[in-house]
């Protein structure tokens, strides 16, 4: 596998990283809305939420993305990851959702 680590290249699997998870996020948020109160006072105005929370998630894969890049010193570093990077992943995400939880518990 070939290492990335800067220019062009980098930005497109930077951009690709980013647009594969925005997708299946959308799909994802799509499909658990469904399990809460309406979420709107209409369909396009429910499904222009869940974009933004994917957008959101896409973010979230950038941070652990990055993170990864920064330990590993490539960008593709997630392509055979291995124990470590599949332990960098978990503990990042962990780290990223508990950031989150002060925000998330405002709007309880």
């Amino acid at each position: 596998m070939n290492r990335v680590s800067r220019g062009p290249a980098a930005w497109r699997l930077v951009l690709t990283v980013f647009v594969v998870a925005v997708i299946v996020n959308y799909g994802w948020e799509v499909a658990q809305s469904v399990l809460y109160m309406p979420m709107a006072s209409s369909m396009a105005q429910g499904l222009w939420r869940c974009f933004v929370a994917s957008l959101g998630d896409g973010v979230l894969v950038l941070v652990i993305l990055v993170v990864g890049w920064l330990v590993f010193r490539h960008l593709n570093w997630f392509g055979s990851p291995g124990f470590t990077g599949y332990l960098l992943m978990l503990t990042s995400g962990i780290v990223v959702g508990l950031c989150g939880i002060p925000t998330n518990l405002g709007s309880i």
